[in-house]
């Protein structure tokens, strides 16, 4: 599957756990965080203060279906 974040970048996985750590791979906050576990924490946050939405992170499904749902990356063909 390819996916698409709201700045245009694209991902390739064909799992939600795939990814999640194609998001962490590319992010910048990564360096502040021990592993994607923190780093899926640390994102929640952010989305948090930046938008004023709480979002489930407990595990990857949850997460990527999470940011779908408020528009933050989507599914493309």
């Amino acid at each position: 599957m390819r996916y698409k974040d709201n700045n245009g970048r694209l991902f390739k996985s064909e799992t939600p756990t795939g990814l999640v750590m194609e998001l962490y791979k590319t992010s910048w906050q990564k360096d502040n965080c021990r592993n994607a576990t923190e780093w899926l924490k640390g994102c929640a946050d952010r989305i948090h203060e930046q938008y004023d939405i709480e979002i489930d992170f407990n595990s990857a499904t949850t997460f990527v279906n999470e940011l779908k749902r408020i528009k933050l990356i989507e599914e493309i063909h």
